[in-house]
């Protein structure tokens, strides 16, 4: 993760259960994509985001965002 906290916002993409994560300054993160099949997401980290620690597979979106501010980030999700 990265060394300075960044604010992350989870903007839901659709219906399909993918969101994007983006700074506060509207600067795209990462994407987050429902593992078919599962009730699990992926996170595919853009290069260079700051949330390069946290690829992979996480037990739901909220997982996943709890996995970014165990690594420092301060989430929270748009549109709810």
């Amino acid at each position: 993760m990265n060394a300075h906290p960044i604010d992350v916002i989870a903007r839901p993409v659709g219906d399909d259960g993918s969101w994007w994560l983006t700074d506060r300054s509207g600067r795209s993160l990462s994407a987050v994509k429902k593992v078919p099949g599962s009730p699990e997401v992926r996170v595919f980290p853009n290069r260079d985001s700051g949330l390069d620690g946290i690829h992979g597979n996480h037990p739901s979106l909220d997982g996943a965002l709890r996995a970014i501010a165990e690594g420092g980030g301060q989430p929270d999700r748009a549109g709810d």
